[in-house]
């Protein structure tokens, strides 16, 4: 039966992402009964049409098992073979920082992406107040029950993810504080590509 990730299967994650496709609850469950052997977290894009799966890799002997599979775990997700009409993007994530409970993280309706790429003179500092400053900042708000911090082999390479209470969590007034630091606002220049996406967790 597949379960629910733990800390140590979040180091390294394969995110499938699904453009263009909703998946229901009883989607993911089907998906999870097809994908017995590896956990899953499944989530949905709340202003666009989009679904994610994160199948947590772990150590790296699980993450050449799953290299050497990946047709086969899209094929489980989506019961069928992949065409035009099914596109999907594979991305590997692996974890740099992680603050909060995994546990009451993956119990959370709410999960807020954040991704971008940084010009190289800058990806330096940018690493240095992202984990001095800006996760440790955010992961304390109130509802933030977890954030965690991954590098994508793919673009955006910065990748970082929040399991949140409430929707409204994102974007209080305690959020816009963290999130607009004197630091925050002189790495912000040096963004590129950004994307930040609301999901809802099924």
């Amino acid at each position: 039966m597949n379960k629910t990730p733990t800390d140590d299967e979040l180091d390294s994650v394969l995110l499938v992402e699904l453009p263009g496709i909703r998946w229901t609850a009883d989607d993911a469950q089907a998906a999870r009964n097809r994908v017995i052997t590896i956990p899953l977290d499944i989530v949905t894009a709340v202003d666009r049409e989009e679904t994610w799966v994160y199948a947590a890799i772990g150590n790296s002997a699980r993450q050449g098992e799953i290299a050497l599979s990946e047709e086969t775990l899209i094929r489980g997700l989506i019961g069928g073979t992949p065409n035009q009409h099914t596109p999907v993007r594979i991305r590997s994530l692996l974890r740099i920082n992680a603050l909060g409970s995994a546990e009451l993280g993956l119990a959370q309706k709410w999960h807020y992406v954040a991704e971008t790429d940084i010009l190289d003179h800058a990806e330096h500092e940018f690493n240095q107040w992202f984990d001095k400053e800006h996760l440790p900042l955010l992961a304390a708000i109130p509802g933030t029950q977890q954030a965690r911090r991954y590098k994508s082999n793919g673009s955006p390479r910065y990748f970082t993810c929040y399991d949140l209470e409430t929707r409204e969590t994102h974007g209080n007034a305690q959020w816009r504080a963290a999130a607009s630091t004197p630091w925050r606002n002189k790495m912000h220049e040096s963004f590129l590509n950004s994307r930040r996406t609301m999901f809802t967790r099924i």
